[in-house]
């Protein structure tokens, strides 16, 4: 399968994301060190910046998890005044993050990104 077939079906699952949870403001699918693979940001965002900070975001959390003996990573959750940041493990060096509204079902999209992150394993081991 082509890189573009591939990238083509990543940002199919980031728009179905956010279709099935419409608190999700942005997302975007990214290796740990930052590159983008896939997204579905706002033209007036810098999608670049944004994969880095939450791959940030994410080593650090692993790194945290590592030294306080608490397992594998399997997400970071910033929550703020305006609106909540989810940068979730999807294995083999690759994030699914999201940015979330302001008052947003945290339950809801974590069981959407879930969903999401069974969807791109399968699109990512094939």
């Amino acid at each position: 399968m082509s890189r573009e077939a591939i990238k083509n079906m990543l940002e199919n699952i980031l728009k179905e994301l956010e279709s099935r949870d419409p608190d999700i403001e942005w997302s975007v699918i990214a290796r740990a060190d930052g590159l983008i693979l896939a997204s579905n940001i706002g033209v007036d965002v810098d999608r670049d910046v944004i994969a880095a900070m939450t791959a940030s975001l994410f080593n650090i959390g692993a790194r945290a998890v590592k030294e306080l003996a608490r397992g594998s990573i399997r997400r970071v959750l910033v929550e703020g005044e305006n609106g909540n940041i989810i940068v979730m493990n999807i294995g083999g060096g690759v994030i699914l993050s999201a940015v979330l509204k302001k008052d947003a079902n945290l339950g809801l999209a974590l069981l959407e990104m879930e969903r999401a992150a069974t969807a791109l394993q399968d699109i990512l081991k094939g």
